[in-house]
C-alpha cells in the first residue's frame, strides 16, 4: 500500500512538471491579431489571416474577417520604409484598402497616404502598432460614401518576402 502512493506521488508531480513546462511553451508561441473599426463596424481579423509582409523597402500590414453571413471583409495598409531601420515610435503616411467581398461581387475603397500607421515597437520579429484613415470608394461603386477607419491595432509577426 505505500508502495502504490509513492508511485502515486511521483506520477502526480511529473504530471503537474510537465503541464507548467506545456503552459510556458503555449505563452511564448506569438499570436497575431489586427482588429478597428471601419464604417463603423468592428472588424477582427482571424490570427491565420492576418500579416505583415516585409521587404527592406517597404512593409505592409493585412488583416482579413471570417466569412459572416455571406460577407468577407479585409483591411490593408502598406507603407514605404525599411521597418528594422525606422527611429520608433514613427507614424507613417501609407496607402490603405478596405474590401467587403460577397459571392455576388466585392465593393473596395482606397487611397494613397490614407492610413496613418504608427509603429509603436519592434523588436526584430513582431511588430506592435496603430492605424487609422480614410479611403475612398472605388471607380465601381463611386457614388458610396468614403469609409473611416479608426482604432486599428496589430500585433504581428513579421514574413520576409526575400527581396
Amino acid at each position: 500500500m505505500r508502495r502504490g502512493r509513492s508511485w502515486l506521488a511521483v506520477a502526480l508531480g511529473a504530471v503537474l512538471l510537465t503541464g507548467s513546462l506545456i503552459d510556458d511553451a503555449a505563452a511564448r508561441k506569438p499570436k497575431a491579431r489586427l482588429s478597428a473599426t471601419v464604417a463603423g463596424k468592428r472588424l477582427k481579423a482571424l490570427r491565420r489571416a492576418t500579416f505583415l509582409i516585409y521587404s527592406t523597402t517597404s512593409f505592409s500590414v493585412t488583416g482579413q474577417t471570417n466569412v459572416r453571413h455571406g460577407l468577407s471583409r479585409a483591411v490593408s495598409a502598406a507603407c514605404l520604409g525599411d521597418l528594422k531601420t525606422l527611429v520608433l515610435p514613427t507614424t507613417l503616411g501609407c496607402y490603405g484598402t478596405y474590401t467587403e467581398a460577397r459571392r455576388s461581387g466585392a465593393r473596395d475603397w482606397q487611397r494613397n497616404e490614407g492610413m496613418q500607421v504608427t509603429i509603436a515597437s519592434f523588436d526584430g520579429t513582431r511588430a506592435v502598432g496603430t492605424f487609422q484613415g480614410t479611403l475612398d470608394p472605388g471607380p465601381s461603386h463611386a457614388a458610396d460614401p468614403t469609409v473611416g477607419v479608426e482604432n486599428g491595432a496589430f500585433s504581428i509577426v513579421i514574413r520576409e518576402s526575400g527581396v
